[in-house]
Order: structure tokens, then sequence, then C-alpha cells
């Protein structure tokens, strides 16, 4: 494990130690919620989602973590001396990813935390919902 994977998954615990469910829908920490919306700050559809607690927030956040910077713009970049542009580019899409993260995280725990273990004779452990 590379210390950036170590250093994401200690964010990642922090944030999952705050959450909580609640009248079935997601209850994001400030911290995360705030962190999103300082990345994405015209996004207001991802806003609205992530203060009605939607788990549609990670289809946003896939979404923008699948991006890519194409080896084409990264050699024009190179090639017209804009070095900081591209570095500016490459963070928004490594925050991105590390919110994606996060949120997966988020919900992994919440999930883990509605249900409960049970095996059946040699089966695999299944999961249900504890109501």
């Amino acid at each position: 494990m590379t210390i950036y994977e170590y250093l994401l998954l200690l964010k990642v615990h922090n944030f999952v130690a705050k959450v909580t469910r609640k009248g079935g829908a997601v209850k994001y920490p400030k911290e995360f919620v705030d962190a999103v919306k300082e990345e994405y700050p015209e996004w207001q559809e991802l806003h609205r989602a992530l203060d009605a607690g939607e788990e549609t927030v990670g289809e946003y956040l896939a979404q923008e973590s699948s991006r890519v910077i194409s080896p084409d713009h990264v050699v024009a970049l190179i090639d017209q001396g804009k070095v900081e542009q591209l570095k500016a580019e490459a963070q928004k899409l490594i925050r991105g990813r590390q919110l994606y993260t996060s949120w997966c995280g988020l919900i992994l725990v919440q999930k883990a935390r509605g249900a409960k273990s049970t095996t059946r004779r040699g089966k695999r452990a299944r999961f249900y919902r504890a109501d």
C-alpha cells in the first residue's frame, strides 16, 4: 500500500465515522458536503442531491472520476509552456477521484450498519436489511 492510498483510506475512515442513516436518506457529513460543493461550485444538481441525501451523488462523482486528460491535450499544454495549467487540471481530477472514493466508503459503511450477516450450511454469507 502506498502512502497515497493509506492517506486516502484514512480520510475515508474519518468521513465514515460521521455517517448516519436517517429516514432512508443518506446523511452526509458536513465536511464531505462542503468538499464536494467547493470542488464543483456550479453543479446545482449535485448540490441538490447532496442536500436531499440521495445516493445518486455517487453516480455524479463516478462520472467525474472517470474523466481523463487526453495525451494530445497534455502535449499541447507542455508545448505551450502551460505546465501549471496541466498540473491544476491533473490535481482537479485527483480531488474528484478522492471524493468518489470517500463517497464509496460512506455508502459501504452505511449499508454494512444496516445489514446482518447469515450463513447457511456451506453457502456464502448473505446480507439482508435489519428492519
